[in-house]
């Protein structure tokens, strides 16, 4: 090779290795797919640093999330993010950082495998079984546009965290019920959740749990009990199949369905529910109907 030719080489190599040394952002690149929508892994990052003692440094909801990990003398940066590309996987991609010995682990990667390679995998792949044993227990499908069908109810108020969502129906379920049956009201059709507010950052909903019943002049009054007409209206609507604690993962489906779509909606989901959980059935056997209305103003 002439000198012409290594002059010519390094001039073209020099800004290369210049820009990985010292401006690339991150040490370590880390890249997977999951059958999921970005918000079903964006709360599981979430949930599965609450476990690991890993400290949220920022949110982008369902699309991002920055955490920092300490290990030995290092404290790792974990930049996660979630690009949907399509109603049925998304990618990850996991970059980390070690600012104290950033320099030192970029050229380690280069000819052996680093202490940072080796937490990053380590972690990213212990998040990864997870997720798919989680993946396991649930499914859902988008339908598209549809319309939420009307129902005349009644209904009592709950507000909890949105992990605690089933949990909060229960509790209110034998509220509702017997004051149906001691008053002789009928139900016609299955339970439906109607959620009024939603706190996606802290996790907190509250919610209209309803039972639908014949409207009438003289329904009787009740505590904590009301009365309501939910109207018919237009929305994307999922099927979720799965225990009813974790529907919410269809919401998220529906959230990444109207992004991609460009839908303007109301993030105030809808639930009807087709299984009673009391029967002690695979909750795989489980349905709901999830509706996410379309604002149309």
């Amino acid at each position: 090779m002439t000198k012409k030719t290594l002059a010519i080489t390094a001039s073209l190599c020099l800004p290369l290795i210049l820009w990985y040394l010292f401006i690339k952002p991150y040490d370590y690149l880390m890249t997977f797919t999951a059958k999921t929508s970005p918000g079903t892994i964006y709360t599981g990052i979430r949930e599965w640093g609450n476990t690991e003692n890993i400290i949220t440094l920022e949110n982008h909801h369902f699309s991002a999330i920055t955490q920092q990990l300490k290990a030995g003398d290092s404290t790792l940066t974990f930049n996660w993010e979630m690009t949907s590309r399509n109603d049925s996987v998304t990618k990850v991609k996991v970059r980390v950082t070690d600012p104290e010995h950033s320099l030192r682990n970029k050229i380690a990667v280069l000819f052996t495998r680093s202490a940072i390679e080796n937490i990053s995998v380590n972690r990213v792949a212990n998040f990864k079984k997870g997720l798919e044993e989680h993946l396991k227990t649930f499914r859902v499908k988008v339908n598209g546009i549809s319309e939420i069908p009307k129902a005349f109810c009644a209904c009592t108020t709950v507000r909890t965290r949105q992990p605690e969502k089933a949990q909060g129906m229960r509790q209110h379920y034998s509220t509702a019920t017997d004051f149906l049956t001691t008053n002789g009201i009928r139900q016609k059709g299955v339970p439906r959740l109607e959620v009024n507010d939603w706190d996606i950052e802290d996790r907190i909903i509250r919610f209209n749990f309803c039972f639908p019943i014949q409207k009438s002049d003289s329904l009787p009054e009740g505590p904590g009990i009301f009365y309501k007409e939910i109207p018919s209206r237009k929305a994307i609507k999922a099927t979720f199949h799965g225990d009813y604690s974790i529907s919410d993962r269809a919401w998220f489906a529906l959230l990444d369905y109207a992004r991609r779509n460009h839908l303007n909606i109301s993030a105030k989901p809808l639930e009807i529910f087709y299984s009673n959980p009391n029967t002690g059935t695979n909750p795989l056997g489980w349905k709901a109907e999830v509706f996410m209305p379309i604002d149309e103003n």
